[in-house]
C-alpha cells in the first residue's frame, strides 16, 4: 500500500476486542515513522570556470639564412602565445540537479552557461550539495573555441598577417566546475508543477463551506481542515506523554503530563490544544496550555460521575498557529473502570 506524503508516521492503537475475556497482555500503542524514499529535481543558476579556453596566436619575424641560390630573408610565421591565454573561461549557468532521498548531498546534473557571446556551453557531471540551496558541481563540459582556419598550422609562413582575424571554430570537451544557487522548488513537484494544469484556489480560512460534513474548517486539535493549506515547511515537534494513566474511575480526577521536544532539545512557548473524546465522559482543565522552560504541560482530567462505557481519548496537539506537522500529536488511551 502506497505511503500518503503528507503524513510523517502512524498511530497504531492495540486493544483487546473482548475486555471480559481474561488475558495477560495490555493495551498498546506503536509509533511508526514513514520516510518516503524518491528521486527528486531542483534548479539553480550560478557561474562555472571551464577549461574551454580560446587560444592566443601571434605572428613573429623570423630569420631564414641564406640557402643555396635563396638569399637569407625574414618571414612572417604563426605562434602561440599561451603567456596571453586566459586560466580559465568563465561563464553565467543554469543546471537541473537530480538526487534520491536516500542520499541528499550527492546529485547528478547537468546544464548549460554561456559567455561573452561566443556561443552555448554544456555541463554534465556529479555535484556535492548543501542542503536545499548551495550546490557545489564538476564534470565535464562541451563548448566552441576559436581555431586556425583549416589548412594552416603553427609555423607556418604567411603572407597575410590578417588571417588571424578570421579564426575558425572547432567544438572541444574540458573540464569545468560551478557553483549553483536553487532559485526554484526542489522536489518532485517542482518538474512536474507545469504539467499539473491549473489548481482549484484554496480557501484561507473561514467557515465549511466546502466541508461536505458541514463542519467547521479547523477541527476539535484546532489543527487547520481539509481546505486550509499546510504550511511550507511544518516544524517537527515531538510530543511524548510522560506518563500513561491506564484505568480511571467515575468521578475520578488524574493528571496528565507531556514534552514536547524539538530536534532533541525541549521546545518551550509550545501552545497545545487538549481534547477529549467523547465529550460526555469527562473534560480537561485548561484545554489550551503552553510548554515550560522543560518543555512540559499538564492538564488536570475530570471524568465524570455517571461517564458512558468505553474508554476516554485525550489528544493533545499544537495549535494551528504553532505550524507544525500533523504528525506532531499525542494521545492517552484511558480505560473507565466498573
Amino acid at each position: 500500500q502506497q505511503h500518503e506524503k503528507q503524513y510523517g508516521g502512524y498511530i497504531v492503537h492495540i486493544t483487546k476486542k473482548n475486555e471480559e475475556e481474561p488475558s495477560e497482555l495490555g493495551e498498546a500503542r506503536l509509533t511508526i515513522a514513514v520516510k518516503t524514499a524518491e528521486w527528486n529535481i531542483g534548479f539553480g543558476g550560478g557561474f562555472n570556470a571551464s577549461g574551454l579556453v580560446d587560444p592566443a596566436y601571434g605572428v613573429e619575424e623570423v630569420e631564414v639564412p641564406a640557402a643555396g641560390t635563396t638569399p637569407a630573408r625574414t618571414e612572417s610565421r604563426l605562434r602561440r602565445e599561451e603567456e596571453r591565454e586566459d586560466a580559465a573561461n568563465l561563464a553565467l549557468s543554469s543546471l537541473a540537479h537530480v538526487w534520491h532521498s536516500n542520499r541528499p548531498w550527492v546529485a547528478l546534473s547537468f546544464g548549460l552557461g554561456v559567455d561573452r557571446g561566443r556561443g552555448a556551453e554544456y555541463y554534465f557531471g556529479p555535484s556535492l550539495r548543501f542542503g536545499d540551496k548551495a550546490t557545489l558541481t564538476t564534470g565535464v563540459a562541451l563548448g566552441r573555441v576559436r581555431t586556425l582556419p583549416s589548412g594552416v598550422e603553427l609555423g607556418d609562413a604567411i603572407d597575410d598577417p590578417n588571417i588571424l582575424n578570421n579564426l575558425g571554430n572547432r567544438t572541444r570537451v574540458g573540464w569545468f566546475v560551478g557553483m549553483s544557487y536553487s532559485f526554484a522548488g526542489t522536489g518532485q513537484s517542482a518538474l512536474a508543477q507545469p504539467f499539473l494544469g491549473e489548481q482549484p484556489q484554496v480557501p484561507s480560512g473561514g467557515g465549511g463551506g466546502g466541508d461536505t460534513n458541514g463542519q467547521n474548517n479547523q477541527n476539535q486539535n484546532n489543527q487547520p481542515g481539509p481546505n486550509v493549506a499546510p504550511p511550507a515547511n511544518p516544524r517537527q515537534l515531538e510530543i511524548r506523554a510522560e506518563a500513561q494513566v491506564p484505568e480511571v474511575e467515575a468521578g475520578q480526577e488524574v493528571e496528565l503530563v507531556v514534552t514536547v521536544k524539538e530536534n532533541n532539545q525541549a521546545a518551550s512557548g509550545i501552545r497545545l490544544q487538549w481534547t477529549v473524546t467523547p465529550q460526555a465522559n469527562g473534560t480537561v482543565t485548561p484545554s489550551e496550555t503552553t510548554t515550560g522552560s522543560d518543555g512540559e504541560a499538564r492538564v488536570k482530567l475530570k471524568v465524570r460521575s455517571t461517564p458512558g462505557p468505553g474508554n476516554i481519548e485525550v489528544k493533545v496537539a499544537p495549535v494551528a498557529a504553532v505550524g507544525a506537522a500533523d504528525s506532531s500529536k499525542e494521545t492517552f488511551i484511558i480505560r473507565i473502570r466498573g
